[in-house]
């Protein structure tokens, strides 16, 4: 047996006294550590790898805005904010007439360890002759069973235990070690997903595997996958990212971009892309994950179709998510109980959005049963179950049940994933949303401070699940009468909508709406007013008239109207709010219902 150590390396990107350490993902000046927004950060770390080549201006909009249409203006000024923060070292960052920007001096080197370990960290590597004596297809097939532990709990189907041949005592000790000690904990929902020896592990093994394993591909493909399964279950999509770009580019070079693999791997950036808000990137790779498996009649097709239907839903295209994934639940044959989970999951959220109330509980509820039935009642997949159902019911105006779900949805992300996760925050979230329409703003307001918070830090403030948090406390601090910091946030908070809504017209309108209302609860009309016809525009171009958001639109404007001491104004699109509802055939316990009694009792 041979014992070798390897000492762990990544790359860290210089430039004069600026550094961008792949490690950490951390930039610095001078050694001091650098803040920037999401979008100049990531302008400036494409600049710093770039090497000190010119960079398109076409290709730093999509590192900064990715998938987004993006006027020039916006670039200029982001690499404005970053010259501004560089200070004496912003004079490296060049425009280059005709092509883009560049970055003087970048040079990619070694990096060292991280300052907060002393001494170099070895990794031993235990390589018993038998292992050195396989084949690389042999080695990925070993890999490959230990995978289908991590690919369980997540729906993402790896690589098939079948490639590996039955018979070698060997090899069947090496698949226990991993699945034991590496593969199962690094699962995103395992209890021991957050034991420091394993983010060791898996770091070490990042930091090393490419040389360790230069001369076989197939394995390396296996590793970059199970590590982007890491990290995309610690909340952190953009390493995750690396990997799995990582792992395409190599299945590519290797075996091609007609295989089942490579599908599987776009698949997997799919999912990573979305979750991390890179919505542009995400729809190539889901297009690319569905015409391989459809065009080879690969198995895994309808994981890919749901995956493709969830990247749908969160660019606004509700009718079309819903009308592929039922599609998905309707194929003849039996079907993955993960993916059969995800896609009522997913029919559920788009459901409501198309205010298809009954429809929604129906596919809420079996998505439920089937996450209870899979993983147990205490698993954060079973919590998302519940938040999301708990959520639907807040929008259904079913306070005291969605309350429920969400407290025991809550309670298990807590237990599993910790409290300031980011899937944890969601259920509290929707929590303080259900303040908001009870009419308790101090209590909203508790429970959305810390939400937003944390999402700022682990999501950036550009990611959607940011911009909801955003909205909805400034709607809490503007019923509260804290005009200052209302104003603040709303106006970030638009400013974020012009970069990450345009052209997502069905997402737009809900923002729209909730602008509007704290405009109004500020006392605003002018600028309320705006949003309501902007609310009224993307609404018209992306649901059908019958829709309740129709009928919201009706009601915001009796508001604006008894703001501006309007009363025949207001008692007309009151008369038009309670008409649409009715259109609509939404329950008699939706939120809306109770501003229409209110008017009515105005108008008495």
């Amino acid at each position: 047996m041979e014992i070798q150590e390897e000492i762990l390396s990544y790359r860290r990107w210089r430039a004069g006294n600026l550094s961008y350490d792949e490690r950490s993902n951390s930039l610095s000046l001078n050694e001091t550590p650098l803040f920037l927004d999401r979008t100049a950060q990531a302008i400036l770390i494409a600049l710093l790898r770039a090497n000190g080549a010119p960079v398109s201006k076409d290709n730093l909009l999509e590192a900064g805005w990715p998938g987004r249409l993006v006027h020039e203006n916006s670039l200029a000024k982001a690499v404005g904010r970053v010259r501004s923060t560089l200070g004496e070292e912003g004079h490296r960052v060049e425009a280059v007439y005709g092509q883009g920007y560049r970055l003087v001096s970048g040079e990619p080197v070694e990096t060292e360890l991280s300052d907060d370990v002393a001494e170099p960290l070895a990794v031993p590597v235990v390589r018993p002759d038998w292992l050195q004596r396989l084949s690389c297809k042999r080695v990925r097939a070993v890999l490959a069973i230990g995978t289908v532990v991590v690919a369980a709990a997540t729906g993402a189907v790896i690589y098939s235990a079948s490639h590996a041949r039955a018979g070698d005592e060997q090899v069947e000790q090496l698949v226990s070690f991993l699945s034991a000690d590496l593969l199962e904990p690094a699962d995103p929902y395992s209890p021991r997903r957050d034991s420091k020896s394993l983010r060791v592990v898996v770091e070490k093994t990042a930091a090393t595997m490419n040389e360790r394993f230069k001369d076989q591909p197939d394995t390396l493909i296996s590793l970059n996958r199970v590590i982007a399964n890491a990290f995309s279950g610690w909340g952190e999509y953009q390493k995750a990212i690396f990997h799995l770009d990582a792992a395409a580019a190599l299945e590519q070079s290797t075996n091609g971009t007609s295989t089942e693999a490579y599908a599987q791997v776009e698949a997997s950036l799919c999912q990573a892309l979305r979750l991390a808000g890179h919505t542009g990137r995400a729809r190539i790779a889901c297009h690319s994950a569905v015409e391989i498996d459809s065009r080879l009649h690969f198995p895994d097709l309808a994981h890919a179709q749901v995956t493709q239907a969830k990247l749908f839903f969160e660019t606004g295209q509700y009718e079309r998510a819903a009308t592929e994934l039922d599609a998905v639940l309707n194929i003849s044959g039996p079907i993955d109980p993960s993916v059969e989970a995800d896609a009522n999951w997913f029919l559920g959220l788009s459901l409501r959005k198309l205010a298809r109330f009954d429809q929604a509980d129906a596919a809420f509820r079996r998505h439920i049963q089937l996450r209870e039935k899979q993983v147990g009642s205490d698993h954060p997949l079973t919590a998302w179950a519940l938040a999301d159902y708990g959520d639907f019911l807040v929008d259904r105006g079913d306070f005291a049940r969605a309350e429920a779900n969400l407290l025991k949805a809550r309670a298990i992300f807590v237990e599993t994933l910790g409290k300031d996760h980011p899937e944890s925050l969601s259920p509290q979230y929707s929590l303080g949303v259900l303040r908001l329409w009870e009419g308790r703003p101090a209590d909203a307001r508790t429970l959305l401070v810390p939400v937003l918070k944390h999402y700022r830090k682990e999501l950036g403030s550009d990611h959607f699940w940011t911009l909801y948090a955003m909205t909805e406390l400034a709607l809490a601090d503007a019923q509260l009468g804290d005009r200052t910091e209302a104003a603040r946030l709303l106006d970030e908070a638009r400013q974020i909508g012009i970069r990450t809504l345009y052209g997502l017209d069905a997402k737009a309108s809900h923002f729209h709406l909730r602008w509007a209302r704290t405009f109004l609860a500020l006392g605003e009309a002018d600028p309320a007013e705006q949003e309501i016809q902007a609310a009224r525009d993307t609404i018209s171009r992306s649901f059908a008239p019958a829709h309740p958001w129709q009928a919201r639109v009706h009601c915001l404007s009796a508001h604006l109207f008894a703001l501006r001491q309007s009363r025949s104004l207001e008692q007309r699109e009151a008369a038009r709010c309670e008409s649409g509802l009715r259109a609509a055939g939404v329950p008699p316990s939706y939120a809306l219902w109770r501003e229409v009694e209110a008017f009515r009792k105005n108008s008495g």
